[in-house]
């Protein structure tokens, strides 16, 4: 599929793929031995990272998106730079075998 431009104010801002809504905008797959508790054997596990910045906010497309993909086992990071990302990042690679990660944050600004 062809990107398809975003613009505001009449300012080009950048693209976002012509694919499902609410799919978040960088995806891939996490091995599973990075992730201490999360899965087991060989593998990879679903990452989806969500870029909020300024006033933005989740829609409902991507908050269901990414509910239905956490009850299937996948990651979800919502972030707002990519400061936020590597905190979120290493926080999930600390995790504890005894917890899972649910990092959605529907209240991102």
């Amino acid at each position: 599929m062809l990107p398809i431009p975003l613009s505001r104010k009449g300012i080009l801002v950048g693209y976002r793929s012509g694919g499902r809504a609410g799919i978040p905008d960088i995806i891939g797959v996490v091995r599973k031995d990075l992730l201490s508790g999360v899965g087991s054997g060989e593998g990879g596990i679903f990452l989806g990272v969500e870029v909020k910045t300024g006033h933005d906010k989740l829609r409902d497309e991507q908050i269901g998106f990414h509910q239905q993909a956490q009850k299937v086992g996948a990651i979800i990071l919502v972030v707002k730079d990519f400061e936020d990302f590597l905190k979120q990042w290493n926080t999930l690679l600390k995790l504890n075998k005894s917890e899972t990660p649910t990092l959605l944050d529907t209240k991102a600004d």
